[in-house]
């Protein structure tokens, strides 16, 4: 505050600034909350991580093996990260998660593996964890089915059921082609059991 004063130096009023900081005090509380939502993603992020450690680490053989199947995977988890920043990290169709791991696989474009479903909006951690199913479910094929020979194919359809009290997606992955066809083996199926999250979408 300042004083005003004449020629004769008579106070004669006095002055006041005044500023708005709304906008500044919005700022900060937009900060506040990505910092908030920074943490808790972070966090999430490195919960998934030590799950992958822990599962990769679960059977192997070698030093080799682990740190092969431990890139493969951590490979898959950031391409989904990829598609969720390109989406601003709201959410993510269920096709673009599908075709991440058909590129994976080198198929992009092969009549080897098919796809078809409606548009399904996921959620970043549905997205995050259908990836690494998709991933586990591709290797699987790679190492013991449809993608262990030349003549093998992998069809993959899904569905949205709006009878239950919430929808929920039916996906169908489908191999032909390759050896006799078995569940899952171990390290695949505890990986899925493991990392696979019932997650609703948008």
């Amino acid at each position: 505050m300042m004083v005003l004063r004449s020629d004769g130096g008579k106070p004669e009023g006095f002055l006041k600034i005044l500023r708005d900081r709304t906008e500044e005090r919005h700022s900060q509380e937009r900060q506040k909350l990505l910092m908030h939502e920074l943490n808790h993603r972070l966090k999430n992020t490195l919960s998934v991580i030590q799950s992958i450690v822990t599962q990769s680490l679960r059977g192997a053989k070698s030093v080799a093996e682990v740190a092969s199947t431990l890139q493969d995977r951590i490979s898959a988890y950031s391409r989904a990260h990829d598609i969720l920043m390109h989406e601003n990290w709201s959410s993510t169709d269920l096709k673009s998660i599908v075709e991440s791991a058909i590129s994976s696989l080198g198929l992009e474009g092969s009549p080897r593996f098919l796809s078809s479903g409606p548009h399904v909006e996921l959620d970043p951690q549905a997205a995050l964890a259908i990836s690494l199913v998709l991933h586990e479910l591709g290797t699987n094929a790679r190492k013991y089915g449809a993608l262990s020979n030349t003549d093998g194919l992998i069809t993959m359809r899904w569905t949205v059921t709006k009878d239950a009290a919430e929808p929920f997606i039916e996906a169908i992955w489908a191999e032909s082609g390759g050896p006799k066809v078995v569940p899952p083996r171990g390290e695949c199926r505890a990986a899925i059991n493991r990392l696979f999250l019932k997650e609703k979408f948008a």
